[in-house]
């Protein structure tokens, strides 16, 4: 997959703070690819997610998942900052949300309520570039 998260920093020590979610033994997940959660403590990556209409975000991989290894759980990184790849031009200061394939726009009303936010941009973004964002502060 491309466009993965890249660690800038992370929050809560040298192995920051994170969870670990169940995941279907057939996905493959890349190293730093974008979780949504889908059911009850269960991780899904953001391809699956619509993009006009969010998901609660669950974490960034934290460990690259081979399909079908026998694995159906992955440790999710929550908190710090990671260098995400805007789909669209956004301000310094929004919060931002999941938008297809590891990718991110601004959030919304609906993807406030909802929980979709996955953080608070950095920089300010043109269109298909990689920014700082700021994940699990709100």
């Amino acid at each position: 997959m491309a466009n993965e998260a890249v660690i800038i920093e992370k929050f809560g020590g040298e192995k920051g703070r994170g969870q670990r979610l169940a995941c279907a033994d057939i996905n493959a997940i890349a190293k730093g690819a974008l979780q949504g959660l889908v059911d009850s403590r269960t991780a899904s990556g953001s391809p699956l997610i619509p993009a006009q209409t969010g998901c609660p975000f669950a974490g960034i991989a934290s460990t690259e998942k081979k399909a079908n290894d026998e694995q159906t759980t992955i440790g999710l990184d929550t908190l710090g900052i990671y260098g995400l790849y805007a789909g669209e031009a956004i301000p310094c200061g929004y919060l931002v949300v999941m938008s297809g394939a590891n990718s991110i726009r601004k959030a919304i009303a609906s993807d406030i309520l909802s929980g979709c936010v996955i953080g608070k941009a950095l920089a300010t973004a043109t269109a298909l570039e990689t920014i700082p964002v700021m994940v699990g502060v709100l």
